[in-house]
């Protein structure tokens, strides 16, 4: 894994207009399924927390496939729901929502994020050309419709989570992960980014039991 950068903001002459985004949304490949040149790069992008939502305050995790020479530049993301669906927020934390994979252009994506003051870092990850067409691939195939939506756990399968399964999946080597300073329980790592609103830490507490 290569060292991660924070992305500059992007001018927004460039930016798609939202009723594409919607469009996007709906039909969830902006572009057919190609075979990447090897110059293609596959980067984890990284959104900082947003005080906005409760949902927002852990940050975000998405998976961008950029390929100059096709023209593709695609944030795969994990994180697409329907916020007004009843009881939301108690389904969220019990993990009774359904996700999907949903896919957007770069530009879309890092402006969203930028426009609500979110800081947005990119690492680009050391795969070989064939683990990213593996990789590419399988996002793909992932985020048709008949396969995107998946049963959201506020622990184990997330937002989060499943960027990290899918390269741990189609990576042949061995990832290293930097070891933390001490072990931490799920409950710490909650208590850690909702350290400021001790109400929501409290009513997480209670949904999630002992």
């Amino acid at each position: 894994m290569k060292q991660a950068v924070p992305i500059p903001f992007p001018a927004k002459g460039n930016l798609i207009p939202i009723l594409s985004v919607c469009l996007l949304l709906l039909n969830p490949s902006i572009k057919a399924q190609v075979q990447l040149n090897d110059s293609a790069t596959v980067s984890l992008l990284t959104a900082s927390p947003w005080n906005g939502a409760i949902y927002a305050l852990f940050g975000h995790t998405a998976i961008r496939v950029q390929d100059d020479s096709t023209g593709i530049d695609e944030v795969y993301n994990y994180g697409f729901f329907d916020s007004s669906q009843p009881g939301f927020i108690y389904n969220f934390v019990r993990g009774r929502t359904d996700y999907i994979l949903g896919v957007t252009s770069f530009a879309d994506f890092i402006y969203e994020y930028r426009a609500k003051g979110q800081q947005v870092v990119e690492q680009q990850l050391n795969l070989s050309p064939a683990e990213k067409q593996k990789l590419y691939d399988a996002l793909y195939e992932n985020a048709l419709p008949e396969n995107r939506k998946y049963r959201y756990n506020y622990f184990y399968d997330n937002c989060a989570t499943r960027p990290r399964d899918m390269v741990e999946q189609y990576c042949n080597g061995e990832i290293q992960y930097p070891p933390t300073d001490a072990p931490q329980s799920y409950r710490d790592l909650v208590h850690e980014s909702l350290v400021n609103y001790p109400w929501y830490s409290f009513g997480i507490d209670l949904l999630i039991g002992s």
